[in-house]
């Protein structure tokens, strides 16, 4: 199999499925009226790491993956996703992509981006839209927090996976795309 396909498969299945298990969180955190947005640590070893294309392609599948199990319009998140991702692809060149703590602030930045966005897209059909603010504010530093202590596990576990599956190339794969 194509290295850059194993990397989109990796990189999209590992954040599929840590969307999965945001999700039963969310469950369990709903009765203190919580929710975590985690988009932006979804992207960010793809957007950093990955060919833009193979980045794209995994933003866009991970974005339809998330418009199934919420109930927004369809296309929404993986047009959102999209943007983030080209937003980090655009900056990507300037930063030191490897090291740790620049892929955490990403995902952070990316997530904060995501989650305006989002808020900026819902808020005019809210029956009152200064009243939202607060629990938008309160979602967002629990998921900035929760990113921030959650990133380096899933960081490793993308890392790990590519390795394991021979497909830890960082850079471009000559060849086709």
């Amino acid at each position: 199999m194509n290295p850059v396909l194993r990397q989109f498969w990796v990189i999209t299945l590992c954040a599929l499925g840590l969307a999965l298990l945001v999700r039963g969180l969310n469950h369990h955190l709903a009765p203190w009226q919580l929710h975590l947005s985690v988009g932006g640590l979804l992207i960010a070893l793809a957007a950093l790491r990955l060919h833009s294309r193979a980045a794209l392609a995994c933003a866009f599948a991970i974005g339809l993956g998330l418009d199934s199990l919420t109930p927004v319009t369809f296309g929404e998140n993986a047009l959102l996703l999209l943007a983030a991702t080209a937003l980090v692809l655009g900056v990507r060149h300037r930063i030191p992509r490897d090291e740790l703590p620049v892929g955490i602030a990403v995902a952070i930045i990316a997530n904060l981006l995501l989650l305006l966005a989002r808020t900026l897209l819902h808020s005019p059909g809210w029956p009152d839209p200064s009243s939202g603010w607060l629990r938008i504010f309160a979602d967002l530093v629990a998921s900035q927090l929760f990113i921030a202590v959650i990133a380096p596990w899933f960081f490793a576990l993308q890392r790990h996976s590519l390795a394991w599956l021979g497909a830890n190339h960082s850079g471009p794969v000559p060849g086709r795309y």
